[in-house]
């Protein structure tokens, strides 16, 4: 999604921050003993809204990645609203095929609806084990 259709999208997922804020506690309840801080990588973040609803529940790392630009620049400019800096949260553009982390990077990976967009899931979810501690 690009432009103005992502753009709608964010709107209308802004309708669901009950259950984003939801999401992130529970993500959160999954970090193993990592309530207060830990990397988190989120996969197809779309505008943001679950990555920034978990950085404001503790002190953790989060990058999400997405394929879609016009995502990354509105989850962005989201994070910097909420008063996230860069070093809390930060979201990149790519594909979830070819994450761009080293092995072992975060301790908790998080994809909650894109799954079904993914051209290789396979190759998405080797890399999501790989990139996970």
């Amino acid at each position: 999604m690009e432009g103005l259709i992502a753009k709608w999208y964010s709107n209308i997922q802004k309708k669901s921050i009950k259950q984003y804020k939801s999401w992130a506690k529970l993500a959160i309840s999954h970090m193993q003993g990592r309530r207060e801080a830990g990397s988190i990588f989120e996969v197809a973040p779309d505008p943001g809204y679950l990555s920034i609803e978990i950085a404001k529940l503790g002190r953790y790392r989060i990058v999400g990645l997405d394929i879609s630009k016009t995502f990354v620049k509105i989850a962005t400019e989201k994070a910097r609203a909420a008063h996230l800096d860069a070093e809390q949260i930060e979201f990149r553009h790519g594909d979830a095929a070819y994450v761009p982390f080293a092995n072992e990077s975060f301790d908790f990976v998080i994809c909650t609806s894109a799954f079904k967009n993914f051209p290789d899931p396979v190759r998405m979810l080797d890399n999501i084990f790989r990139v996970l501690k």
